[in-house]
């Protein structure tokens, strides 16, 4: 199931760009460097580092998993956090979108690959 490493892979290096390409860094507060924007980063980072982890070696931990599942989750609900639930800013609708697709591609490896116990 490496393509589906590949597939998360794609939305951290999404995460990591959205704030730039869609601008919505400033939105959360009046500096450049908001803390959505800082957030997606983080966790793009995150979620772009253990995908690959999958993507090089196909025996990992299960725990993976569940960590990349939590991470979807975070993003998903980064919104509340900052206070920047409203569907028709950016952040929300990327975030929304992109938490989601993390934690469905995360269940999928969890419940249909075999992995090692951990």
């Amino acid at each position: 199931m490496r393509r589906l490493g590949v597939v998360t892979f794609a939305f951290g290096l999404w995460l990591i760009a959205a704030p730039f390409i869609l601008g919505y860094g400033a939105l959360s507060t009046d500096k450049l460097w908001g803390p959505s924007m800082s957030e997606n980063i983080v966790l793009g980072m995150l979620i772009a580092g253990f995908s690959m982890l999958t993507v090089l070696d196909a025996a990992v931990p299960r725990a993976l998993g569940w960590f990349m599942l939590a991470f979807g989750g975070w993003v998903m609900l980064d919104p509340l956090l900052y206070r920047a639930w409203g569907f028709t800013r950016p952040e929300t609708l990327n975030d929304l979108a992109a938490g989601v697709a993390v934690m469905l591609v995360s269940l999928f490896q969890l419940f249909s690959v075999r992995r090692n116990p951990a």
